[in-house]
This record gives C-alpha cells, structure tokens and sequence, in this order.
C-alpha cells in the first residue's frame, strides 16, 4: 500500500495486490499410465498425469512417432487425462507438460509404447506331413515370423483319440527365427502336431495341423499256401500277417515284384 500526502496535509493511499511464484509445477504420470516399453495389441494409448501446482495455466500432451509428432493437444487448467485413439500399429513417445500462470513449466518422463495389432506367421517345415516312419525320435521344426516382435511358440502333439500327449514352449525374439524340438514317441501311432506362436504384443496364430505316423513294430508274415514246390500254370497265394496294409511277392528273387492286397 502507497501513502501520498501533501502540505495541507491532504492523505490519500492505493494498494496493489501481487503474488511472487518462481516455483515449477511438479507433474508425474500415475499408475493408470502404461509402464515405458509397454507392448499392446491395439489401436490406442491413455495417459493418466497427477499434477502440483496453485496457480495451473493448462496441461499439454505430445505424441510422437519413430519420424514426425502424431498430436499434441493443450487443454484447460485440471485435465488429467486424455486417450489417443485410432493409431497405427508402430512405436510411439510420449509426455505431458504443465504449465503455470508464470509460465513456469515442467513435463514428465518421455515414455515409449508399441501398438501391434498383426498377428505373427509360421510355416511348418519338418516332418513333412503325412509323413510315415519308424523312427520313434521326431525334430519339429517350424518357420516364424511377425512384423514387431515373437515372444515365444509352443508344440502341441495329439494322438489318435486327440489326447494331448506332448506340449513344450521354446522362448525367441526377433522378427525371424526357425525353431526345433525334439520329441521321442512312447508308442506307435498316427499323431497330429501343430505350432501356437505369440509376440510381444501378446497377438496368437495356430499354424495348421500336420500329421505323422510312428511305427517300429517289425511285421511278420506266414505263407499259407501253397508249402510246397509246384509245377503250374497258376497259383493262388495265401499268407497271414501282423499287419493290414499291402504286400509284395516275387517269383524271380525280387527281380519284379507284385502287390498283394487284403482280402
């Protein structure tokens, strides 16, 4: 307050109201933002700020991409939120800053996200399907892709009557990789086996099934008739064996051989 007086004494007096504030609002994101480095399956990202400050001016939240900033919006004195809506997949950055009446600012930590709404790919490889063996020890081997990052694929094996019989989750990264894992049949069999694949943004593909036949069972065979040496224009063959499928027989020590099917 100012006094004036003069020399008859006459007073008169004016106040002027002020305030004096040098220091910077003090702004943080709360536990409802995504950690940096965070990994979605989505189209958008919501931010959350917590703010300290008397004499708040507005609040301004900046999202950038990997090239050029995406948005930045400035809003009123008290927002505390906002959500960025229908985005790209891609890798983003962003903060918040607040500003006072003073001018007097301060933003928060640059944190990073990744959208990733593409779900990987996979091919089998080997063995190829239908395959039929009698090696009871298989390498399944699988091809992977995805356009961000793969996280991990797991094998599945059924049996005939589709128990699950066999399943082991391998952890990879990258954008490519082709994988193996080995697996020993405890008992012949036709199985089918697939691949599940997941990225880093938690996205799912199921590769096809393919199938394979394990048997190590040695077949055995009886020939019936005819048990003795004959002179013939013709014979009927008769056998019995261990097995369903078809046979072979020759006349000339395997020099031509002829199929015999199931009767």
């Amino acid at each position: 307050t100012l006094y004036a007086n003069d020399t008859l004494n006459n007073l008169n007096s004016t106040s002027v109201t002020f305030f004096i504030d040098s220091v910077n609002p003090l702004i943080e994101f709360t536990s409802n933002t995504e950690p940096s480095g965070a990994n979605f399956s989505r189209d958008w990202i919501f931010i959350n700020i917590s703010v300290t400050e008397t004499n708040e001016a507005n609040i301004t939240f900046t999202l950038r991409n990997t090239t050029s900033l995406v948005n930045q919006t400035t809003r009123a004195a008290g927002t505390r939120t906002i959500n960025f809506t229908s985005l790209s997949n891609g890798t983003y950055y962003y903060n918040a800053t607040v500003t006072d009446i003073l001018n007097n600012q301060n933003s928060t930590e640059t944190r990073i996200i990744t959208l990733d709404t593409s779900l990987p790919n996979a091919t089998l490889l080997t063995p190829i399907n239908a395959t039929i063996t009698n090696n009871a020890t298989q390498n399944f081997t699988v091809n992977i892709t995805d356009n961000q990052a793969l996280s991990n694929a797991t094998l599945y094996i059924y049996n005939e009557t589709d128990s699950l019989i066999y399943n082991s989750t391998s952890e990879i990264s990258g954008t490519q990789t082709l994988i193996g894992i080995v697996y020993t049949f405890l008992y012949d069999g036709i199985f089918k086996w697939f691949y599940k694949i997941i990225d880093s943004a938690s996205n799912l593909f199921l590769t096809e099934n393919n199938t394979i036949t394990i048997d190590t069972i040695t077949s055995s065979i009886t020939i019936l008739s005819p048990t003795t040496n004959l002179s013939t224009s013709s014979v009927n063959f008769n056998i019995s064996t261990t097995e369903s499928s078809a046979c072979l027989y020759t006349l000339n020590l395997g020099t031509t051989n002829y199929t015999m099917t199931p009767n």
